[in-house]
């Protein structure tokens, strides 16, 4: 089931980081907001809206939302974007990107045989179709309808955040928690957000969640919550590809960030998600760290790596079973190794074709 949610106040996602206010501190802002807090919004408003917070402290609604320390029935399955009734995925980091006239633009990067004497000794790599440094592809979305054209070695169009939303530098003032008066020294910059004209924040859930609205993103801020089926109809068409059984190889790309607590790769040749699939090549950017703070422990969360959305690896078929169903067994299940039920770890799972050597 997918849901837009729209607002018409500034906003603000606080980042992971460092947070102590002062003269000079700039608090760290993100958006779209994370996993962790979206998936935590929703089951807050629900109790709020449906039920208490002692009776969740007790486990009554374990077959719904959860406990503290289990999910219910209740699953996340990723946040996207949306503008006029588009819908948009993190662009997956197989591209090179150009900026022509303040426009950015995405096109394949090729997959090549290496040629034997590369100090890494990869068999394959990938390669530039366009003269010039790639721009950075961090922070882009892609159109879901733009991907098969993607996919078919076109150039397409992919967008930054300021596409979606409009930034808003504002001043921040700490409270002295006993008397509730200013306290010196406390102020603080950050970075608030409005979402633009016909933009919308899109969640994945798997299971229906009766919300009137959701209040996040600052304590008053309150989000709209409508059904909206045409985002689904429109992520379908991520699954519905071609698998050509000429084809041999898949590429398979995060859709959500995933969290890693082991070595992503077995004895430097398997894929470790998927080890009947033989690793062919990888684009895995330097891992984040994930943090926070635990509202209902009133404690730290530990800290994890973490692979942003859009990770892609290019691993090899098995001959024994269809492309088609390899492909939907892969994407199948969360590639994380925790908090899959708040969305982590999500695939995009498509064919990939193998270009010719190089000369």
């Amino acid at each position: 089931m997918f849901y837009s949610l729209v607002t018409h106040d500034r906003f603000y996602f606080r980042g992971s980081g460092e947070n102590i206010a002062g003269q000079h501190h700039t608090a760290n802002s993100v958006f779209p907001p994370t996993l962790q807090t979206m998936y935590g919004a929703i089951r807050g408003n629900w109790i709020d809206q449906h039920g208490n917070y002692p009776e969740f402290m007790k486990g009554v609604y374990t077959d719904t939302i959860g406990t503290i320390d289990s999910p219910g029935n209740f699953k996340l399955k990723g946040i996207y974007l949306a503008k006029d009734n588009q819908l948009y995925i993190p662009l997956p980091l197989d591209n090179q990107i150009s900026e022509k006239e303040g426009k950015y633009y995405a096109r394949p990067l090729l997959l090549s045989k290496g040629q034997g004497w590369e100090s890494d000794h990869a068999h394959y790599r990938f390669i530039a179709q366009n003269e010039g440094k790639s721009k950075d592809n961090h922070q882009l979305w892609v159109a879901v309808s733009h991907l098969a054209d993607l996919h078919a070695n076109h150039e397409v169009e992919c967008f930054a955040l300021s596409h979606f939303v409009m930034p808003e530098e504002k001043i921040g003032i700490g409270l002295n928690p006993k008397t509730s008066s200013v306290q010196e020294g406390m102020l603080y910059q950050f970075t608030g957000y409005y979402l633009k004209e016909n933009v919308s924040l899109v969640v994945n859930i798997e299971q229906l969640i009766d919300l009137a609205f959701i209040r996040f993103g600052n304590s008053g801020t309150m989000w709209s919550i409508t059904s909206s089926p045409q985002y689904g109809k429109q992520f379908e068409l991520l699954s519905q590809q071609n698998f050509k059984q000429s084809t041999k190889y898949l590429r398979v790309t995060t859709l959500t960030p995933a969290i890693i607590t082991g070595d992503l790769v077995e004895n430097q040749t398997h894929y470790r998600w998927n080890s009947n699939n033989r690793l062919v090549q990888m684009i895995v950017p330097r891992a984040q760290r994930l943090a926070g703070w635990d509202m209902a422990k009133r404690a730290p969360k530990p800290k994890y790596a973490m692979l942003e959305a859009g990770t892609t690896f290019i691993v090899e078929a098995t001959e024994n079973t269809s492309l088609t169903e390899q492909a939907a067994a892969i994407a199948s299940k969360p590639h994380t190794d925790l908090m899959s039920e708040a969305g982590f770890g999500q695939l995009l799972v498509t064919p990939f074709t193998l270009f010719k050597d190089r000369k």
